[in-house]
């Protein structure tokens, strides 16, 4: 259980890496900024919530992801890194054939996130936008990672539903 001085001294010492984490998921510095802050009051509020299964920074990590896929879910962010990351879950699960479908692509794909469980949206953005391996999602969403392959084949097959 952490202590409100170690909470305090994990903030000095990582805001900014949670501030860039939310900012390049989110595109905004404000919303950045309100997600590092959620993330570190939640820290406050349930300090005995890491449980040393992953680092510091990978759990403080997770904690922003699902911030901002909160977020992302209620405003379906539509910036540079969102667009890539929608292009690579496409091509991910459907190899290119026309560029013109690109803003189908991207509707099926947010579609899809959309009906996806948190855990699942974790891994598909863990692996598809920061260009985590399976073993690297595994370790930050606390599963295997045979059940984050699992996961990503299905949502791989989900896309591919969507998509006919």
């Amino acid at each position: 259980m952490w202590s409100r001085k170690d909470i305090d001294g994990l903030y000095r010492q990582s805001h900014r890496a949670v501030v860039k984490r939310a900012r390049m998921l989110l595109g905004n510095e404000a919303e950045a900024n309100d997600v590092a802050q959620e993330v570190f009051t939640s820290l406050l509020e349930a300090p005995d919530s890491f449980r040393g299964q992953a680092g510091v920074m990978t759990y403080l990590f997770a904690l922003t992801t699902k911030q901002a896929i909160s977020r992302l879910r209620k405003r379906l962010v539509r910036h540079e890194a969102w667009e890539n990351a929608v292009s690579t879950m496409w091509t991910y699960a459907i190899p290119p054939s026309d560029p013109a479908l690109a803003a189908e692509a991207k509707q099926l794909v947010t579609r899809a996130l959309e009906s996806a469980d948190e855990i699942t949206t974790q891994i598909v953005l863990g692996h598809c936008l920061d260009g985590l391996s399976q073993g690297e999602v595994a370790e930050v969403v606390g599963l295997s990672r045979v059940t984050v392959n699992q996961r990503l084949q299905a949502f791989r097959s989900k896309l591919k539903e969507v998509s006919r």
